[in-house]
């Protein structure tokens, strides 16, 4: 088995959107978190299962409430990623896997 580093945890995660002057906190269930990867990658399949809808527009991506509320715009980088810069630890850990099984 391999060190606790190497570890992936299960569980819910918060992580916060920012929206030009505000953040918008999320909470996506049942996500796969390694806490000591250098990023950390959200996936959109796991925003609009918390019933979020997400538009990729100009080399932006929104994503809005249930109200059609724009509550989140993140640029795109340089290599074509969208990083979201506040991502919290994952709440409610719910069992770890080893890195190297994902493959």
């Amino acid at each position: 088995m391999h060190a606790p580093e190497d570890w992936v945890i299960t569980g819910d995660l918060k992580i916060k959107v920012s929206n030009s002057k505000s953040l918008t906190p999320i909470l996506l269930k049942d996500v796969l978190h390694a806490p000591n990867m250098g990023i950390t990658i959200v996936s959109i399949s796991r925003i609009t299962k918390a019933r979020y809808m997400v538009t990729f527009k100009d080399n932006i991506c929104e994503i809005q409430n249930k109200s059609d509320r724009i509550i989140g715009r993140v640029p795109a980088s340089q290599s074509g990623l969208y990083k979201v810069k506040q991502v919290y630890a994952a709440v409610t850990p719910d069992k770890h896997i080893d890195l190297t099984l994902l493959h």
